[in-house]
């Protein structure tokens, strides 16, 4: 269902290289409704950080972006 009008949601994802067929998890995801202030700016200095301790591969990726209602 789409976001009520007013409704704030912010998607992060962390996720590996192309996954291969039979390689276990090629990621994972978050969607957080109506988040706490200033939540997207701190999951944007964690996820890289997270990134690296997780030592993600150089194709691997992780975002924080809003999908509704950019604060």
């Amino acid at each position: 269902a789409a976001p009520k009008s007013g409704q704030k949601v912010i998607r992060v994802e962390l996720e590996r290289a192309a996954a291969e067929a039979g390689t276990g998890l090629a990621g994972a995801g978050l969607l957080v409704v109506n988040p706490p202030w200033r939540l997207a700016d701190e999951l944007g200095r964690i996820v890289p950080a997270l990134r690296a301790a997780l030592g993600l591969p150089a194709g691997g990726r992780g975002k924080v972006d809003w999908l509704a209602g950019k604060a």
